[in-house]
């Protein structure tokens, strides 16, 4: 995958929930907060996971996630937890 740009609060998911960033108030991408490992999205729960990349970029403590790349755990609707995963992303800013 090629695809490494920033996902971010608000963000869509594949199954069009939106993710909510909570694990960091800091950091900005474009406007909005930049997601990290363990932000959940609107459908409830649905945490993402960093899986892609060098895995060695922080905010807070807490890995950054990418889209299209990055996972997300199952949310509360019955659906499998790919559908999930990160899919809005910034225009312009990459990582790794």
């Amino acid at each position: 995958m090629t695809d490494t740009q920033a996902h971010r609060d608000t963000d869509v998911r594949f199954c069009s929930a939106r993710t909510i960033v909570i694990g960091q108030n800091n950091v900005f991408v474009n406007g909005l907060l930049w997601a990290v490992e363990g932000d959940p999205e609107d459908h409830g729960n649905g945490e993402l996971v960093a899986v892609y990349g060098a895995k060695n970029i922080y905010i807070n403590n807490k890995h950054v996630i990418v889209a299209i790349g990055d996972h997300a755990l199952a949310d509360n609707h019955p659906h499998e937890p790919p559908l999930t995963h990160p899919l809005g992303r910034s225009p312009n800013v990459y990582v790794y």
